[in-house]
Parts: structure tokens; sequence; C-alpha cells
């Protein structure tokens, strides 16, 4: 071995706990790279590869009316079809046979489910459903314990019916029943047909020879027009065979770790610029006696150089199985909730490259600057050198914090050591106040999430919301709730399909929500105009997601087409902010909505509130409400409870929520390291100084106080930069957020306990990564100490 790889070795193995430092708080960085590009690969390749096999419609067409077979040939003709598969979809209430309570779901029928042509579902156990006998969806049966051979009951506005559950088959197309998805149940179509008590189908799942999104939209056109002459109104949606629903928020979730991720690897580099600017202020001597023997200012690099090299491979050998360990079991973990896994472990070559050339290369990169600048010292400059930290006071800084008086001498002693290396003062801030950004920016936008979620489930003033299976007069619907003891208030609203016309071609499909304009259940949060007032007329509110998308605004005038009841011009005089069904509603004065439909003084949709609001309160007023309105011959299609909605809700964002607190603990955690290893560099640095103090009578425990009030003062000091620095990155980063997930900002909310608990790590790191260190160069002899080099 040559004298410039023992010298390597011998710094390494001599400071092993610098080393161990760098080499985590760099696998960390390489970890959080390789965690993201795994996840994006292991689910991106398997969600797409599952929805493509699943063959989904390439325009999938919702029917107000039925259609039959000869009908579905038919559409065959039809320019650009290759297949059309009719469905038939039916909106039930079910409970578990002996239960009490009904709950909201769906029944499929399909014609032939062993020669399914489109959106395939996979039998997982069983069998398919037979006449009077269903096979459950499979995440249905996982998320509410149906097993295959219990039973449930089916009611219909005309029928109830006790079958048996004889299979459970996974449809990809359905979502999980915790996420706010209807359970989906599949039967024959002779039992839906009498459960209806009609034939037909009422959707149409179409393919193409070739997917392409524009000839899809044109053969979308086509088919809404050749059923439209049939007098059946079409709602058709392309669909992209290659792209799962859940796509484009997987795609925003991994951006967002991709950018901490980045972060967290920067804040790596800062370490180990910190830690060859320790060394190398350590050995300047060294450098002076090896350049005085013939060592070329090359040869001094390498050995430098080399010594960070090895840091960066220890680091991607710990970083590359951790990461694909990791990626593999937290994929596993969410595309369980679709009821999917991976099909075994791999390591994705995509993220081993990329680790394997940034845990090279910048560890290599962030240490040039330091090396560079060492190695053209004169062998005179450094021989002479008197060590560290002889140059303090002669900056402004260092006047200023010699002239603090009335400290206590070891506290002075501490004052003064902190800002004695400078330059690793500022690097190791740099570090910490981008930690605690970092830090603070994931628990603001945590803070900031749930908040918009509880702000927007607050602009809806009901407890429980029931939806009928025919209009029903508003007097007469809302007299029968007010006399289920409980309820305080009730509206009875309508809502009606629509095509909003924007200008030449340009088409957008909306839900028009008829409602009082001096609603108590609807408090919109109105983010441009103004809302409905009494006496409006051809008026109407839209979502802020319309609003963006298609470029309309307060003043501009909109056709709506509402079918087979015409067409009517209307002026947007609000934008209301909102999400989830609602993103592509707009909300229209209830009596206008009534005579534009032709069904004055009638609606589907009742809106109640009760005198107290706790879930357990609203389930039972539920089941009271629909109790009420069946026994005055009021057909209930389904109903839900607002405190059951609030949970649907959240649990979509529990995921996003979960990966943020992921990110931000990587944060601090590389934060940590960083300022363990600065403290440690400290105080290993100084074990002379420590000899010297010992020598002429301090006692141990004096001694560790200095470091560790030291390290506290750098702690403080990050966290006091960062918090001014936080707000508004935090800001920035929510607003992307929100118009990334949701086309609109959300109601920002800073996170006090976020700051609090940054401050509380630092502290309490900074304390503990000096004590460490400091208590064993205090154990030392002084003779130990002061022979330290």
């Amino acid at each position: 071995m040559s004298i410039i790889y023992r010298k390597v070795a011998r710094d390494l193995l001599l400071n092993k706990t610098r080393t161990l430092l760098v080499v985590l708080s760099t696998a960390v960085g390489i970890l959080a790279l390789g965690l993201v590009i795994s996840l994006s690969d292991l689910m991106g390749e398997r969600l797409a590869s599952v929805w493509e096999a699943s063959r989904p419609a390439h325009v999938a067409i919702g029917l107000a009316g039925r259609v039959d077979d000869d009908t579905s040939q038919m559409l065959l003709t039809t320019p650009g079809v290759a297949e059309v598969e009719p469905v038939f979809r039916l909106f039930v209430r079910w409970k578990r046979a002996g239960d009490a309570e009904w709950r909201n779901g769906t029944l499929t029928a399909r014609r032939d489910y062993a020669r399914l042509q489109t959106d395939l579902a996979t039998l997982k156990a069983g069998t398919w459903p037979r006449d009077n006998a269903i096979t459950v969806e499979y995440q249905t049966m996982q998320a509410l314990d149906l097993p295959v051979g219990s039973r449930i009951q089916i009611k219909t506005d005309r029928y109830e019916r006790e079958m048996p559950i004889v299979g459970a088959a996974h449809d990809l197309g359905a979502g999980p029943p915790q996420f706010g998805s209807y359970p989906r149940f599949f039967v024959t179509l002779r039992t839906a047909h009498a459960l209806d008590d009609a034939e037909g189908y009422n959707r149409l799942n179409v393919r193409l020879a070739q997917f392409n999104r524009a000839e899809a939209e044109a053969v979308a056109k086509r088919l809404e027009a050749r059923l439209k002459k049939m007098d059946v109104t079409a709602y058709p949606q392309v669909q992209d065979p290659k792209r799962h629903p859940m796509q484009e928020t997987l795609d925003t979730v991994l951006l967002i770790m991709g950018v901490i991720g980045v972060l967290s690897l920067a804040l790596s580099a800062f370490l180990v610029v910190n830690t060859v600017s320790a060394v190398l202020a350590q050995q300047v001597s060294q450098i002076g006696m090896m350049k005085a023997v013939g060592a070329t200012a090359g040869r001094v690099m390498r050995v430098y150089l080399g010594m960070v090299l090895i840091y960066g491979a220890v680091a991607v050998v710990v970083a590359v199985p951790l990461a694909a360990l990791a990626a593999h079991v937290l994929a596993d973990k969410l595309l369980g909730y679709l009821s999917l896994a991976l099909p075994s472990f791999r390591i994705v070559p995509r993220a081993m490259l990329a680790q394997l050339v940034v845990g090279l290369l910048a560890p290599v990169l962030a240490a040039l600057w330091p090396v560079l600048s060492s190695v053209r010292i004169t062998v005179r400059e450094a021989i002479a050198s008197y060590g560290l930290g002889a140059d303090f006071g002669r900056g402004w800084l260092d006047r200023f914090v010699t002239g603090v008086r009335g400290l206590p001498r070891p506290l002075a002693l501490s004052l003064r050591n902190t800002f004695r290396r400078k330059g690793r003062v500022v690097l190791t801030q740099l570090t910490l106040i981008t930690a605690g950004v970092l830090f603070m920016t994931v628990m603001s936008s945590d803070n900031t999430l749930n908040h918009t979620m509880r702000q927007l489930f607050a602009t809806s003033g009901y407890d429980v919301e029931v939806d009928f299976n025919g209009p029903q007069y508003f007097d007469r619907a809302e007299a029968i709730a007010r006399t289920v003891p409980g309820v305080v208030s009730s509206e009875l609203w309508e809502a009606y399909g629509c095509v909003i016309h924007i200008s030449g071609e340009r088409k957008r499909e909306a839900l028009a929500l008829g409602v009082p304009p001096d609603s108590i259940m609807m408090r919109p949060t109105i983010i441009a105009g103004r809302w409905l007032r009494p006496g409006d007329e051809n008026v109407i509110v839209i979502n802020q997601k319309i609003a963006q998308d298609d470029g309309l605004k307060v003043g501009d005038r909109v056709n709506l087409n509402f079918y087979d009841k015409g067409d009517s011009t209307w002026q947007i005089v609000g934008v209301q902010l909102g999400m989830g069904y609602s993103n592509y509603t707009m909300y229209i004065p209830r009596d206008v909505l009534g005579r534009t439909i032709r069904l004055p003084d009638r609606g589907h949709w009742i809106f109640v509130k009760t005198d107290q609001h706790d879930p357990a309160y609203q389930v039972m007023m539920e089941k009271r409400l629909v109790a009420a309105f069946e026994t005055n011959s009021m057909s209930v299609v389904w109903s839900d409870n607002a405190s059951a909605q609030f949970q649907r809700m959240m649990n979509q964002f529990n995921i996003l929520t979960y990966l943020l607190l992921v990110m931000a603990v990587l944060a601090g955690l590389v934060g940590s390291l960083g300022l363990m290893g600065t403290m440690s560099i400290n105080v290993l640095e100084r074990s002379k100084e420590i000899g010297v103090m010992r020598a002429i009578g301090a006692l141990s425990p004096a001694v560790i106080g200095i470091f560790v009030v030291e390290g506290v003062i750098l702690g403080l000091l990050s966290a006091a930069a960062a918090i001014p620095i936080s707000y508004p990155v935090s800001r920035l980063f929510t607003d992307a957020l929100g118009k990334q997930l949701f086309k609109f900002p959300l109601d920002f909310r800073y996170s006090l306990g976020g700051l609090a608990l940054w401050i509380v790590i630092v502290v309490a790191l900074s304390a503990l990564a000096s004590l460490w260190p400091a208590t064993r160069a205090a154990r030392m002899s002084v003779r130990e100490t002061l022979a330290y080099e």
C-alpha cells in the first residue's frame, strides 16, 4: 500500500466518529434520491401495466336512458369504433343480513362474465355471479369484511332481496371504499333487471383499434350524435388506457418527494464541505510537510479527494440496498390500497445508476473548493501556521463578541468559540437553516392541507343528506324531515347535468346544482365575484377548476345545454372554492333551475341540519330520516352523513400526508447528522485546549459545559434564521402543491407546532452532539489531549 493510501486509511480509521457521521448523512441524501426514483418506476410500471392489461374503455359513455344489444351492435358501424360492450349499473342500498344499517353501493351487471371485452375483472375467490347471487368486488370484500359465503340484502326503490355472496373479483376501475368509492357488487343481467324492473343497459364501453386521444374525442362526438337521434342522451368520457386514474396524483407526490430528496442531498454536500474543511484546517502542517518533501499540489489533492471518494462509495453501498428495500415496502403498501402487489423485490437500475453517479460525484464536487483552497498554501505559510482560529479578533464580529460584558466566563468563552471558525459556522448554519426550512415547510404543508380540507368541508352546513329516486316537492319533503326529532332545518336541492358551450367547439360537462340563494346548508368560499342572491335569474357561480381549465371569469356569459331541456344563456357572477365531486359543479338559484328543466318546486336531494353534530348522532339521524321518508312512500336511492364524508375525504390525502412526514424526517435526520458532525469536529480539533484548561484546574463538567453551550448557540442561531425564511418558502410550496393537485392555492396555515418542534430538535441535538465528543475528550488524560493531532 502506498504512503498516500496509508494516510487516507489512517485519517478515516482514526476518526471513526467523523467518518461515520459523514457517511450516514451522505447516505441519507442518496437514499432519498433512490427512494423517489424507485417508487416512481415501481408504482408507475405496475399501475400502467395492470391498467392497460385490464383493457379499459377508451371512451366510457354514461346514458340517460337505456339501449339494448342490437343498439350496441349497430354502434360498431360508427367510424373509428372497434369494440362496444354494454354495461348496466345501478345505485342500491345494501346491508349484511341481520344488520339494521343500510349503506350505499352500486350493482354492475355484464352480458357475459366469462367473455368480458373491456374493464376486465379478475376472479379472486369463488365464482362469478349466478341468478339471485352476488360476486363482491375484492377491495369491497377486504375493506368491509364481506367474505364469500356470507349473505347481504339489496334494496332498490322497488324491491328488496337477500342474496348470498358466491365470489370475489378484482376490478381495477373500482376505487377503495375507504377513499370514498361506493362498494361494488356484480350480478347477472337477469338479477339486475328484476331488481330495477326494467331491461337494457345504461353504460357503453367503447374501444378503438388503437388509442389516439384526438381520434377518441372524435369518436365520442359521433357516438353522442348517433345516440341523440335515438332519443338517448350520452355523457362520453375519454380515458387513456396507459395512464391509471391515480397516476396524476402519484406524479405530483413523487415530484414533491423528489424536490425534498434533492435538498436532502444538498444538505449532505454541506456536511462534506464542513468535514473536509475541518480536516484540512487540522492538517495544515501535514500539507506543508508533504509539499516540503516534494509532493505536488495534484498529489495532495489526490489524498483528500480520495478520502472524500471513499466517503461517497461507502455511503452508496449503504444507501442503495436500503433505498431499494424502502421503496419496495412503501410501493407495496401504497399499491395495497388498490389490492395490487409488487411481483417480487428488485433494485431499479435507473435508481441504482443515479445513486452511484450522485453518490460518487456529489461529495467530490462539494469538496473541490476547500481542497483547492488548501493545497495552494505555501510551505512557509503552512509550517508558520499558529493553528485554528489564530486570526480571531480581526473582524467586526470578533470585536463585537469580545466586547460583550457581564457574561459568566464559561458563557463568554462559548460565545467566542462559536465564531472562531467563521467559514465552518457559515456552512453549519447553511446546513441547519436549510434543514430547518425544509422541515418547517413540510410540517406547514401538512398543516395547510388538513386546514384546507376542514375549511372546504365547513362550507357545508348540513349533517345528513338523502337522495330520492324521483323528484319530490320542496314543501312536502322539508316538512317530513322536520317531523323527525333532532332536525333543525332542511333544504331540498335539485341537480341536473349540462354542457357548457364556451367558444367554438369547446365544451365542458358539468353538474348544475339548484340551491336556495339564502341557503344555510351551503356557505361557500367565494374567491371572485359574489354568491347567489334572492331575485337572481340566469346567473351561475362556477367552481374554480372550471374557471381555470376553461379560462372563464366573473362577467362572462356562457351557453348551457340541459340536453333534452334545451339551451339558455347564463352570466357568471362568482367563482367558488371547492374540490372532490364539486370540481365540475356550478350553482344556480333553485327556482330558476326548476323552471329551466321543467321541474318547478321539486328536487331530488335533501340536506338536513341536526341539533347535534358528532358522528354517532349523525349516523342515528341518517337512519331516522331514511325511515321517515320511506314511511311516507318517498323512495330513497342513497343517504350519507357529514362525518363519514369528511373521513373518506381525509383518507384520500392521508397517503400524501404520510409521505410528506417521511420526507420531513429525512430532512431533519440529515440536518441533525450535519450538526453532530460539525460539533464533533469542533470538539476533537480543540482537544489541546481541553488539555490546557484541565492542566490549569478546570473541572471536566465545566469544560464540557462550554462546548454544549456553543452547540446550543449554533442551533438557536440557525432556528432564528430559518423561521423568517421558512414562512415565504412554505407559502410558495403549498401554493404550488395546491395548484398541482387541486387547481387552486391552498388556504395557507404556517405550522407553529412544526416551528416549536424544530427548535426543540435543534437544541436537543446540538447539546447531545457536543456532549458526546466533549465527554470523551474530557476523559482523556492531560498528556493525551495535549498530544492530540
